[in-house]
């Protein structure tokens, strides 16, 4: 069985759960990694050595660039990316491949 067939035998999991996921096995190894929750609705998936948040999403929009930057001026994080799954041209998003 598959890493992914595993995690959906035990709860039905989003391809954007899954995706995030990856993300932060790919991160995990080579960089100290935070998360910031400020309630149900109002979080950063990932603070990369304290200094760049990052929001992994599998799809983006520019309400999400906003929201990021919002979200990273709180807490004083001047560097903030999108990570995404397939290309776009939004600003300040990054293609998974390119980690």
């Amino acid at each position: 069985m598959c890493d992914s067939g595993i995690i959906n035998a035990l709860g039905k999991t989003s391809q954007g759960q899954l995706f995030e996921q990856s993300v932060f096995q790919n991160l995990r190894g080579t960089h100290q990694l935070a998360y910031y929750s400020k309630g149900v609705s109002s979080e950063i998936d990932f603070i990369i050595d304290g200094k760049t948040a990052l929001e992994v999403k599998y799809t983006m929009s520019q309400q999400d660039l906003a929201t990021l930057k919002k979200r990273s001026k709180t807490l004083k994080i001047i560097d903030n990316y999108i990570v995404i799954h397939q290309f776009n041209d939004y600003p300040k998003s990054i293609l998974v491949t390119n980690l």
